[in-house]
């Protein structure tokens, strides 16, 4: 259930937060796809940790102020120079299954399932917006959460989190639909026979992205309108964000500025 994933994000933010400056682990070398895992997320062999009976374990370092650029080696860190900046929408139902860290006050943590979609670090969002085909690698994306309770948006719809385009694809980029199922199956909250059917639709779409930050002040649709400068009347399925109105999401939500590589 990719918990490997959800242990280093939380190690990772912990570490952050903390103003640690270099987090290591130790690993046996048969462990390889450990290995490989933590390397995917920017740890590098620094050492080897020997023991009385020869044995030996890698020891295995992230450095979190040297980056590379690359939006997975510098994991969960967000670069936000020339790269544009989009507010993604979700429905509720969706939401907390996705984002986890970002869960509400007013939600249980028991919707919170020890699961794939849950607990890895990639998600898959499905979607049938044209306008999604303009995404790139590296674009942010502010998740929104749009309202629970008809006609209540401006208070109940709310941005809580922050995200790193991986890519997009679109129906002609699939071999087939084993391909589209298999690009998403462990990322994506949707069953086998829901995405089956939504792949038969011509302009179907499917965003890759990280799970980076969680705001830690919800920022609800009235003050994006009112304090941030968003647009009322646009759509706001997928819609996007001049810098300044970016950097006020930052601000307003409270997030950790350690996460910004600006």
């Amino acid at each position: 259930t990719r918990r490997g994933e959800r242990l280093i994000k939380r190690a990772l933010d912990f570490a952050i937060k903390k103003k640690v400056e270099e987090v290591y682990v130790t690993v046996f070398p048969k462990h390889e796809k450990l290995i490989e895992l933590f390397g995917k997320y920017g740890f590098v062999e620094r050492a080897k940790k020997y023991h009385s009976n020869d044995n030996y374990e890698f020891v295995l370092v992230k450095d979190l102020n040297t980056f590379t650029g690359d939006i997975l080696s510098d994991y969960p860190f967000v670069h936000t120079g020339n790269v544009n900046k989009y507010l993604l929408s979700i429905y509720p139902k969706y939401h907390t299954l996705l984002f986890p860290d970002s869960i509400l006050n007013n939600e249980s943590y028991e919707i919170i399932k020890d699961l794939s979609h849950t607990n890895s670090i990639h998600k898959a969002y499905i979607c049938f917006m044209q306008d999604v085909a303009k995404l790139r690698r590296g674009d942010n994306i502010v998740i929104y959460r749009t309202t629970d309770i008809t006609g209540k948006a401006f208070y109940r719809s709310v941005a809580t989190s922050i995200c790193v385009v991986e890519n997009v694809m679109s129906k002609s980029d699939f071999l087939d639909v084993d391909d589209f199922i298999g690009q998403v199956k462990d990322y994506s909250i949707f069953e086998e026979k829901d995405l089956r059917t939504w792949y038969k639709k011509p302009n179907i779409f499917l965003i890759k992205m990280t799970y980076n930050v969680s705001l830690n002040k919800r920022i609800t649709r009235g003050d994006l309108i009112e304090n941030i400068g968003l647009d009322a009347n646009a759509y706001w399925g997928i819609l996007e964000l001049t810098d300044v109105q970016y950097k006020g999401i930052r601000t307003k939500g409270m997030a950790d500025e350690s996460y910004f590589v600006d």
